[in-house]
């Protein structure tokens, strides 16, 4: 059976299926498949309806009406489908892009371009979700844990105290930024590791404070495991010499902008 297309000018609910624009129209008609040039060919469209006639429904029988009565149809002219596009053709990288349609990017995404081993950024990936194992986590789960913080042993270990709140790692962190010769590295002024710490110090186009602040946080929980798991301690001047002898390594590695400025 040759399907037509409507010959007009855009009308206002054009790229918007009818049945959307009227549902309890389209649940009352009887044939639903039925194309468009046969339903509007002597108004056959009409006869296809049924059920009792509510006050919506007669409302929008109005409105449909009023759009269909226009519109001329070229019964020789095929259906045309365009896909969801600028162009309205089909590609493969436009069907990708499609899937995130109205979806929002993570503040998270702004770890993965910074230099770093993967081992290092996947660990602040954990870190800014709570996903690491401090104290409080492995009670969660009923684990064995030492309660206290590694580092100053006065409070419950949970990631916001012990990368932001921890008096021992507020003091690596300042060290290392004067040790580095770069002021922008800091703990956290909040009281939690919030994501927007995490955007200012990841994201743009410094990766080199992006890469310093993987560098340190990951420095004070490898300090953290040492201390519960292997009953060893390095000092805060130990802990920011470790820091900067392990950025001459990724420097050797590969990030050459983490060379200090003059």
């Amino acid at each position: 059976m040759a399907v037509s297309t409507i010959m007009m000018q855009k009308p206002s609910w054009a790229g918007e299926p009818l049945r959307r624009q009227w549902p309890l129209l389209f649940e009352a008609s009887r044939r639903k498949n039925k194309t468009v040039a046969d339903a509007l060919d002597d108004d056959h469209w009409l006869t296809d309806l049924r059920g009792r006639v509510s006050p919506q429904l007669l409302l929008d029988f109005v409105a449909l009406r009023q759009v269909v009565r226009g519109c001329n149809i070229d019964p020789q002219v095929e259906d045309i489908f365009r896909w969801k596009s600028a162009s309205g053709v089909y590609s493969a990288s436009s069907a990708y892009a499609l899937q995130f349609d109205g979806s929002a990017k993570s503040p998270l995404r702004h770890i993965w371009p910074a230099w770093a081993p993967p081992k290092c950024k996947f660990f602040m990936w954990l870190l800014l979700q709570r996903r690491v194992f401090t104290a409080d986590r492995l009670l969660r789960f009923r684990m064995p844990n030492q309660y206290f913080c590694a580092l100053c042993r006065r409070n419950l270990e949970t990631p916001a105290h012990l990368f932001a709140e921890c008096p021992w790692s507020r003091e690596v962190w300042e060290r290392s930024a004067f040790s580095l010769s770069y002021p922008a590295i800091r703990a956290p002024d909040a009281d939690d590791l919030a994501l927007s710490w995490a955007v200012s110090k990841l994201a743009g186009t410094d990766r080199r404070a992006a890469s310093l602040t993987i560098l340190v946080a990951w420095e004070l929980w490898r300090e953290r495991n040492r201390r519960v798991f292997c009953n060893k301690e390095l000092s805060v001047s130990g802990l920011v010499h470790l820091i900067a002898d392990e950025a001459n390594s990724w420097v050797l590695a590969g990030a050459r902008h983490l060379v200090r400025r003059e």
